[in-house]
């Protein structure tokens, strides 16, 4: 695991998008292996240094999920944010995956800068 270091935007980003809330987490994913890594807002967690993906939850929580999405007991590297978990939206967002667009990335990045508004983080 390594402590990350963000560059001021992006922990003015994270800031921002967390306020109001108890819990945040990474996802990590490497294959088929998928684990939530909870933290504190304002003070980010090691991440993965290994082969992951690594993604982060938007909107804040009150707690801690107990339960999957499916609604099975669950330890907390197991589960994600769920709606009832939620403490706060701060921001509405988008997701474009390239996998959509015909013509891939490129294509996703045409439609995104056509957007009105113009999105203010990509």
């Amino acid at each position: 695991m390594t402590t990350p270091i963000f560059i001021p935007e992006a922990r003015k980003l994270l800031a921002i998008l967390h306020r109001g809330g108890q819990h945040v987490y990474w996802w990590a994913v490497a294959g088929q292996k998928k684990t939530s890594i909870w933290w504190q807002p304002g003070r980010p967690a090691p991440m993965p240094n290994s082969q992951h993906n690594v993604y982060f939850g938007v909107h804040p929580c009150a707690v801690i999920p107990s339960t999957n999405a499916r609604g099975e007991p669950a330890p907390a590297a197991a589960v994600r944010s769920q709606v009832a978990t939620i403490a706060a939206i701060n921001c509405l967002f988008a997701e474009f995956d390239a996998k959509h667009f015909e013509g891939g990335k490129a294509a996703a990045l045409t439609h995104i800068d056509q957007l009105d508004p113009a999105p203010s983080v990509i």
